[in-house]
């Protein structure tokens, strides 16, 4: 297995996140750092269209190709496009398609996180695993609808059992994901590689970072945690 970071150098909510310095270090760097630690991958493989990202990346130790194609590296190219059309170049590379795809901000996630996720993933290279986090409020508990007109359970078969009953609920830490590329098939999104598993992350360390305040979390969970 081989990990893959995509980071582009674009980003309009929180520009050049993926260099943005962390407590001092590049968060690249600091998801860089935290995959060498992890036995048994055959290395790491930074996408980017950006020749600072890549220079970066190759300073930390990371493999780095042939700048990304400018039309994988807009707003809209996703998890699928990515997958698709992008990693298959470091796949050769490697000589795996057993992908561990990781976001150039995941700078919490410990080395034991995404080494439980390659253990999964080998267990059956099938489907995917991906880093989840449980919900601070059961989501089944939710109300929809107009506030100032009405609102209604939006699971009604739920929302009258005892809490205590409810089953647990996850939701997609955005930090990382399992694959093989060989397993791909058809699928259209990234749940459709089934079976999906998960490895459950805390929510200190599970952070999507998308906005200032995604950061500005991201900083605090930091600075918790003392490093």
């Amino acid at each position: 297995m081989f990990a893959y970071i995509p980071a582009r150098g674009g980003s309009k909510r929180i520009p050049r996140k993926n260099v943005r310095p962390l407590a001092g270090r590049p968060i690249l760097r600091r998801v860089i750092e935290a995959l060498a630690q992890v036995p048994g991958l055959k290395g790491i493989g930074v996408s980017s269209d950006d020749p600072e990202i890549l220079a970066l990346a190759a300073q930390c130790g990371a493999r780095t190709l042939e700048p990304r194609a400018a039309e994988l590296a807009d707003d809209t190219s996703g998890f699928m496009d990515l997958t698709r059309r992008d990693a298959p170049r470091f796949a050769k590379a490697f000589g795996t398609e057993s992908m561990l795809f990781v976001t150039a901000t995941a700078a919490l996630v410990r080395p034991e996180h995404y080494s439980e996720a390659v253990a999964l993933h080998q267990r059956n290279p099938r489907g995917l695993v991906m880093g989840v986090t449980g919900y601070e409020m059961s989501p089944w508990l939710a109300l929809s609808g107009d506030p100032n007109v009405e609102v209604k359970p939006s699971f009604p078969e739920m929302y009258m059992l005892p809490t205590k009953d409810l089953p647990p609920a996850y939701t997609d830490a955005g930090c990382f994901y399992a694959l093989s590329l060989a397993h791909l098939g058809d699928a259209r999104g990234f749940l459709d590689l089934t079976p999906v598993r998960c490895v459950v992350l805390p929510r200190d360390v599970g952070i999507d970072v998308d906005t200032e305040d995604d950061w500005k979390r991201l900083e605090r969970a930091l600075a918790e945690r003392g490093a």
